[in-house]
């Protein structure tokens, strides 16, 4: 969302990984909505940030709930290095 306004007002130049990147179009509208909100710092009622963090725990909440069968958690795998000291 940045950066699709950022380019559009001169910005030329930026280290990204695009591999992780949505492309702007293919984002939710509802979500494209209240993203532009939030990066513009400006909504009708200024609840926008509000807006954000309750859809974030909607997403959250729904990937929670895809991640248990039949009412058991399914467990998370942890890659071994990551088990390591640093």
């Amino acid at each position: 969302m940045f950066l699709y306004h950022a380019i559009k007002s001169g910005m030329d130049m930026g280290i990204v990984n695009a591999g992780k990147l949505p492309i702007y179009d293919q984002i939710d509208a509802s979500l494209r909505s209240i993203l532009e909100e939030v990066v513009f710092n400006k909504s009708e009622d200024g609840n926008h940030v509000q807006r954000l963090v309750a859809y974030a725990q909607k997403v959250k909440e729904e990937l929670e709930a895809s991640k248990t069968e039949g009412g058991v958690k399914v467990a998370k795998k942890v890659d071994e290095w990551r088990q390591m000291p640093v």
